[in-house]
C-alpha cells in the first residue's frame, strides 16, 4: 500500500467464498512461502482464507532480509486486507508458522 510492493500468496477459503475470515500466515526465518504450504488446507477447511506474505529477499520477494523490512512487510499485508479485501479487524488470525503461535481478533 503507499506505492509498497510485496510478494504473497492469497488463497481462498475451503469451499471458496466460505467466508470474510483472514488467516495473515508467516513463515519461519529459514523457510519460505511454498514451506508454509504444509497444513494450509486444514486452516482453509476452518473457512480461513489465507494470505502468506513472503519476506523481503526470500523467494521471489525484492529487497533485502532486515526486521525492519519484515515489519514493513507485515504492516501492508494487513493494509491490503483492510482496504482490498474489505476485511475487518474481527475477522482476522495471525500465525507464526515458526512458534506455532496464533492470534485471533
Amino acid at each position: 500500500m503507499n506505492g509498497t510492493r510485496f510478494f504473497a500468496w492469497i488463497i481462498p477459503s475451503l469451499p471458496e467464498g466460505h467466508s470474510n475470515y483472514w488467516l495473515l500466515l508467516f513463515h519461519g526465518s529459514d523457510d519460505n512461502v511454498s514451506v508454509g504450504a504444509i497444513g494450509q488446507d486444514d486452516f482453509r477447511a476452518m473457512g480461513f482464507n489465507i494470505m502468506a506474505p513472503e519476506y523481503p529477499g526470500y523467494l521471489d520477494a525484492p529487497g533485502e532480509p532486515s526486521e525492519a523490512l519484515v515489519e514493513r512487510e507485515a504492516q501492508a499485508a494487513y493494509q491490503y486486507l483492510l482496504t482490498v479485501k474489505k476485511g475487518s479487524c474481527e475477522g482476522y488470525c495471525y500465525f507464526w508458522w515458526f512458534s506455532g503461535r496464533c492470534n485471533c481478533n
